[in-house]
Formats: structure tokens, sequence, C-alpha cells
């Protein structure tokens, strides 16, 4: 509690880190999540030209 007290700017900077963090895995979970489904999509292609 005391550190707390002491340190308010340290909680709060860590408060934006872990914001900030998550913000981040956020958005490469959907570019992850894009790209599989691009991938998808090139592979269907691929297959449906081989079953032709």
């Amino acid at each position: 509690m005391k550190k707390g007290l002491i340190n308010p700017k340290l909680s709060v900077l860590h408060g934006r880190f872990v914001t900030v963090k998550g913000i981040c895995m956020v958005s490469l979970m959907l570019v992850i999540l894009h790209k599989w489904t691009v991938f998808i999509q090139h592979l269907m292609n691929i297959l449906s030209v081989v079953n032709l």
C-alpha cells in the first residue's frame, strides 16, 4: 500500500503499459486471424483448381 502512495506515477505508468500491451496483443491476434483466413481462401482456391 505504501509503495502505491509513494509512487502513484509508477502505478499509472504500469497501468498504461498494460493497456498498451493488451491493445498490441489484440491487434496482433486480429492480424494473424486475417492472414489465416486469407491463407485458407488461397488454399481453397488451389484445391478447387486441383479438383478441376
